[in-house]
């Protein structure tokens, strides 16, 4: 299992700040998180994903106990 965690407008909107994941994948990990119906993959994707501290791509293969963190992207104006 792996520790997703999100911040920003994406812990905001969807009300998750962390939750455990069985997954292999960052890919797999997104669509866990977006089953929960409260974000959507799309959101998911749009965010720098780091795992343990270090950027991350949809297939980066994951261990157990690694920890995965969806940063919303910034906005402003």
């Amino acid at each position: 299992m792996v520790k997703a965690k999100l911040f920003g407008v994406l812990r905001l909107n969807s009300g998750i700040s962390t939750m455990w994941v069985d997954a292999d994948r960052v890919g797999g990990v997104i669509k866990r998180v977006a089953a929960t119906g409260l974000t959507d993959e799309k959101e998911l994707k749009q965010c720098i994903i780091l795992v343990d501290g270090k950027r991350a791509k949809m297939q980066t293969r994951l261990c157990d106990g690694d920890e995965i963190v969806f940063l919303s992207p910034a906005g402003g104006g």
